[in-house]
């Protein structure tokens, strides 16, 4: 069998794809629990409920990537504030690379996460109006009807520290008990 200059880098192309593919299917297992609609509160550091906002999650790119997009609820049960992440795996780096950003607001926030003793951690960068900053999170309490989230960030390179979200979820059409 004779293969030309074009046939056989369009067969390793494929191969690696296949693998790529492969290694995606493998990965978004651990991350399959978000696909849905949440409902979100969202909590002071005490705990005290202080909003409400939802989630909607689904795979996009040929299944290689997840969207998640995040609509913090107004009083009115409205949304008031939105937002999307966009996460895929990344084999090179053997981890999910996640971008955020806001609709109508300037500012991103780009990070690297991954799976810690069943927790999603992450760490990255951003800016916002505030300037740049550090993040960390993390997912924890992690079920296929559940999850928390709380998220720190650092405008001075690290040096300190302040809770900017606290999170806890229920997957719409599940009760808490």
């Amino acid at each position: 069998m004779r293969f030309s200059c074009i046939t056989l880098p369009f067969l390793l192309c494929c191969a690696v794809a296949a693998q790529g593919q492969g290694a995606h299917a493998k990965a978004n297992a651990a991350v399959d629990f978000f696909l849905g609609e949440w409902d979100v509160k969202v909590l002071a550091e005490d705990s005290q409920v202080i909003g409400r906002a939802r989630t909607e999650v689904r795979r996009i790119l040929d299944g290689t990537a997840m969207q998640a997009d995040y609509y913090g609820l107004g009083p009115d049960g409205n949304p008031a504030f939105r937002g999307t992440t966009i996460r895929t795996w990344s084999p090179q780096r053997g981890q999910f690379i996640v971008h955020w950003a806001m609709a109508g607001l300037p500012g991103y926030t780009y990070l690297e996460e991954k799976v810690v003793d069943g927790e999603l951690h992450a760490e990255g960068h951003g800016v916002d109006a505030q300037g740049e900053f550090q993040e960390r999170y993390r997912y924890f309490n992690i079920s296929e009807t559940t999850y928390s989230f709380q998220g720190e960030r650092s405008y001075d390179d690290g040096k300190t520290w302040r809770p900017f979200a606290h999170l806890q979820a229920v997957k719409r059409g599940e009760t808490t008990r």
